[in-house]
């Protein structure tokens, strides 16, 4: 494991991540992306679009050092501990950003990647470890799964790592077991898991395929009065007005603690408040999708207290 810690101010933290932000963002967005179907009950969980008819019960989807910034003397409110490391192995070795503010509070963990052809979700990861928060821990994984990061594609050798997490079982393959350390290591009170998808949540236009534009959350903690809170926002300040009405966003059915997929496992086996981020690829732009993730990231932190209103 490799690993740096700095204090640095909000200024100099952006300039430092921006050239790993960049490559991030050079990624292309593949028209392969999925979702993910499941609850066992008719319901749909976020992620797998490949086989929504017939998997409807499967659960998926659903550095360098700086010089302080000069403005931010040593113990000012704006000044907070960055540290980076890396864990896992070989092609999937992959870097967490832990982001301290000097103000206590809870942790929240946001992770993007896992689905290599779903690059709202990495690269809104990549841009929120530029963020400063106001309390608390944010913890930051860009590129959960960086194989089907690199090749942009949702599984890699045959693995699609979100259903490598079965509740209460030893994740399946060595880097969903390492990922699952990493998540373990960092006690979070909350994680934003960030995907996106072909399709609407919910919506005839396309077919009833698809979970895109909803926050599916966890049955766990104060995660559903959260979701909704953050979906009603969205709605009325954040779609513009020449979308559809179908582009408005919901919450998505509620993910218990049995499954497969990272959330449910988060919700069976931590018991902590989890989230599947979801927007549609569905007459959208790469730019408008990250921007929508950014904002429902931000505002679900502002609810857990990392963050002010």
């Amino acid at each position: 494991m490799v690993s740096s810690e700095r204090r640095v101010g909000r200024r100099t933290f952006a300039a430092v991540l921006a050239s790993s932000i960049a490559a991030a963002a050079g990624c292309t967005d593949s028209a392969g992306e999925h979702d993910d179907p499941g609850d066992g009950s008719g319901n749909e969980d976020p992620a797998d679009d490949s086989s929504e008819a017939s998997d409807a019960a499967d659960e998926n989807d659903a550095d360098g050092d700086a010089a302080d910034d000069g403005d931010d003397a040593e113990g000012s409110s704006s000044e907070q501990t960055v540290s980076t490391h890396t864990f896992g192995e070989g092609q999937d070795e992959t870097t967490t950003y832990v982001i301290e503010s000097a103000v206590d509070g809870p942790t929240a963990l946001v992770i993007g990647g896992i689905h290599g052809d779903e690059p709202a979700g990495f690269e809104a990861a990549a841009n929120a470890t530029g963020w400063e928060i106001d309390a608390g821990t944010l913890v930051v994984i860009p590129e959960a799964y960086p194989s089907a990061v690199e090749a942009g594609t949702r599984e890699y050798d045959g693995i699609d790592i979100n259903k490598q997490f079965p509740v209460g079982e030893e994740p399946t393959t060595p880097h969903a077991r390492a990922l699952w350390v990493e998540i373990e290591s960092h006690e979070p009170d909350a994680l934003l898991d960030l995907h996106s998808s072909m399709g609407i949540y919910n919506s005839d236009i396309t077919d009833g395929r698809g979970v895109g534009q909803a926050i599916f959350p966890t049955v766990t903690g104060d995660a559903e009065a959260h979701s909704q809170a953050v979906v009603d926002a969205m709605n009325e300040h954040h779609v513009p007005d020449d979308l559809s009405e179908d582009h408005r966003f919901e919450q998505g059915n509620p993910l218990g603690r049995s499954g497969q997929i990272l959330v449910r496992k988060v919700a069976g086996d931590l018991e902590v408040s989890g989230y599947l981020v979801e927007t549609t690829k569905y007459r959208t732009d790469l730019e408008q999708r990250v921007e929508w993730t950014e904002t429902m990231v931000r505002k679900l932190l502002e609810r857990h207290g990392l963050l002010e209103a």
